[in-house]
């Protein structure tokens, strides 16, 4: 029973290592970047997921270098694991995550930058999702909260300054509860075009090395929608 177990024990280590060396040599562009996503997410909703580059063997072998071949900028969420929803493993993806997968300040541009720049990932998917609780904060905005009230209690310390950069992307639906799934995609959308905006961003897509998209993770079914 040790030997067999031993023995599975290998098969799954090889195949693992193996996945990861086609995966490197399959995805060399913007759009075979996106399709790796796409199965990844569809291995995920359909509980066929690989667990993909998660062995100790590969986890050692990212100690001094990484090459993902996808940014992913998302929200902060606990409900949102990227690595998780792609059925991707260790060195697979570059993680940006901000409360409503948001862009507006340098750290987060200047991360975006490092994934361009240093680690050459071939596509960053700005990835919003369903009931998310920062846009919620948008479109339930009041600028007459009474002092001391329920929500005026949860926008403490640097929240109100975040939530209003936000707004400020967004600002057809502030204050307006009614569009709060449009606002969600409205989000999505800035932030990518903030993106897409950036000099070191901009240069590369022009070239055909990197692309940026939009895409929406639904809670309850898991899949993600590509824009």
């Amino acid at each position: 029973m040790k030997i067999k177990l031993t023995l599975m024990a290998l098969a799954l280590a090889i195949g693992l290592t193996t996945h990861a060396q086609q995966q490197s040599e399959k995805i060399q562009t913007p759009a075979q970047a996106v399709e790796a996503l796409k199965a990844g997410n569809t291995r995920f909703t359909t509980d066929n997921r690989t667990l993909p580059n998660q062995c100790k063997d590969h986890r050692k072998s990212l100690k001094k270098t990484q090459e993902p071949f996808a940014a992913i900028v998302t929200c902060s969420d606990s409900r949102v694991p990227a690595e998780l929803l792609f059925d991707n493993g260790f060195g697979d993806l570059f993680v940006i995550r901000t409360a409503g997968n948001s862009v507006v300040d340098s750290s987060t541009q200047g991360s975006v930058d490092y994934a361009v720049n240093h680690l050459g990932v071939k596509v960053i998917v700005v990835l919003g999702h369903t009931n998310c609780g920062a846009i919620k904060a948008v479109v339930t905005a009041t600028d007459d909260a009474a002092p001391n009230s329920e929500e005026e209690a949860k926008m403490q310390g640097e929240l109100p300054a975040l939530i209003g950069k936000i707004a400020d992307c967004i600002p057809q639906h502030k204050g307006k509860p009614e569009t709060f799934n449009a606002a969600i995609l409205a989000n999505v959308n800035a932030q990518a075009e903030r993106i897409a905006a950036l000099p070191h961003v901009k240069a590369q897509v022009a070239e055909g090395k990197l692309a940026v998209v939009n895409a929406l993770y639904d809670l309850k079914t898991g899949e993600v929608t590509f824009q």
